[in-house]
């Protein structure tokens, strides 16, 4: 609901998008076309992403 002073109050509907489903289907169109890396998760962000992890890990134990 979308509430602003001096206006009638609307209802709002949006997409709900599974990022789990939105990461395959971008894996899949990109090894369809060929490519191993999508724009939406570039292999920087992903290696960045394992880093973090990894020291998360470490400093657990």
């Amino acid at each position: 609901m979308l509430r602003r002073p001096g206006r009638p109050d609307e209802h709002l509907h949006t997409a709900t998008v599974s990022p789990m489903a939105a990461e395959a289907d971008a894996t899949i169109a990109a090894l369809r076309s060929g490519r191993t890396e999508v724009p939406e998760m570039p292999w920087t962000d992903t290696r960045a992403t394992a880093a973090l992890l990894a020291q998360w890990r470490a400093a657990l134990g």
